[in-house]
């Protein structure tokens, strides 16, 4: 866990996300939209301020780094290389399967939030919606420049993993950059939780009495607090296999739509009347 170099166990971050996570949720969307509202600006600036900052101190790397992303894609020694171009395979696999979790493009749980919306204007809450997309793409930038262009990647022992970036802080950053990276972190993992946890709350109540609500934030909170202080890779094991039951009926229901309603092909200012 990240927290912990900072003294804080992972029973503890567990039970602090857990019971602040269903105290939340049980506000309803006003209330996760008001700490969202303030958790947000926050972490997207520490932990951008804090990869820029690091990427000042190599700008002679930036552009290798680019261009090493393109060359190693197509590079035959890619391809052929760690048991006949399993490497590839392998790396295109996780690498989807954390696309979809860190944007979560194609799945379908943005249209909860933003469908509680109050706006006026239909194609400006989409554009909203869309840009989410390209600014959690942006942070996955940022990351996998600051591994490359410091070199992190080629270091003997180099393990891809979250203590990685975590390193890199405190190699620039000393003392702070654990504290930098620890609230960034924790500060991500609470939107996401707190985002993921009213998605599924409104599915809950679509099949289930909403008075049983209290309950599932009660699950909610069981899981936030076991995958805590689970293995990681265990639980992004199981979080990729339930996303697919996720992705598969939303992308049927969209193609069904677009059949019946051609006119959302093309949104014009007649189509709002």
């Amino acid at each position: 866990m990240p927290l912990e170099p900072l003294g804080i166990s992972p029973t503890v971050t567990g039970l602090c996300l857990g019971i602040g996570t269903i105290i939340i949720l049980s506000g309803g969307i006003q209330r996760i939209g008001s700490i969202n509202a303030i958790l947000v600006p926050y972490m997207f600036v520490l932990y951008c301020g804090s990869c820029f900052t690091i990427l000042a101190f190599h700008m002679d790397q930036i552009i290798p780094s680019i261009k090493l992303i393109f060359t190693s894609l197509w590079s035959p020694n890619t391809a052929t290389g760690f048991a006949g171009g399993f490497g590839w395979f392998y790396a295109l696999r996780w690498g989807l399967a954390r696309a979809l979790q860190s944007n979560e493009a194609g799945v379908g749980t943005s249209t909860f939030p933003h469908s509680a919306s109050t706006s006026a204007d239909p194609a400006q809450q989409g554009t909203l919606a869309m840009i989410s997309v390209y600014t959690n793409g942006l942070l996955c930038l940022l990351t996998g420049l600051v591994i490359l262009s410091t070199g992190a990647w080629a270091a003997p022992g180099a393990v891809f993993n979250v203590m990685m970036i975590q390193n890199i802080f405190v190699k620039h950053f000393s003392f702070f950059g654990s504290i930098l990276f620890g609230i960034s972190s924790f500060l991500f993992a609470v939107g996401t939780i707190l985002g993921n946890g009213y998605n599924g709350g409104e599915c809950f109540k679509y099949f289930v009495n909403s008075k049983l609500l209290p309950l599932y934030y009660l699950a909610i909170g069981s899981v936030v607090f076991i995958g805590s202080i689970a293995d990681v890779q265990t639980v992004w094991t199981i979080v990729d296999f339930f996303i697919i039951p996720v992705i598969i009926p939303h992308m049927i229901a969209l193609l069904i739509l677009t059949s019946k309603r051609a006119d959302l092909w093309c949104y014009t200012e007649e189509s709002k009347s």
